[in-house]
């Protein structure tokens, strides 16, 4: 809801106000995107949800081609070393993608990565899904 909320202020900002009166006010911008940004933190997602999906959807080494192949997730791949296990690197993405707000970037990826998968998880990736997972059995627990 708030990614919607801010690429709409990004580009009302840029063609009502004009590129040099955003450049010159970039920094009040800038304050406004990130306060929504934390103030979503995508805390609307079920994250063990998307935790279980990216097992599922990926083996070690087609996640770190995953995050290779994709330029938003290419910081993630200093942080996976030869130790670490695949859950630790979906721990990693998981996290990386929390604190930079690009879950619905990160979905959206695996989505088009992983349809059959994406489309498994689909119902449950949200937290007003949660309480209905435990209810109905769903694949995730």
């Amino acid at each position: 809801m708030y990614g919607d909320i801010i690429r709409v202020l990004e580009r009302e900002v840029l063609v009502h106000v004009g590129k040099s009166l955003a450049v010159a006010s970039g920094h009040h911008l800038t304050t406004i995107i990130s306060e929504l940004k934390m103030a979503n933190m995508d805390s609307s997602y079920n994250l063990a949800a998307i935790r279980r999906l990216l097992l599922e959807a990926f083996g070690p080494d087609t996640l770190r081609r995953f995050c290779q192949d994709r330029p938003l997730f290419r910081p993630i791949l200093d942080d996976f070393g030869p130790g670490h296990s695949l859950n630790d690197m979906v721990d990693r993405v998981v996290d990386y993608c929390e604190s930079q707000a690009l879950i619905d970037q990160l979905l959206a990826a695996v989505q088009q990565s992983s349809p059959g998968q994406y489309a498994r998880f689909e119902g449950h990736l949200h937290d007003s899904s949660s309480l209905s997972e435990r209810k109905s059995g769903s694949p995730l627990h």
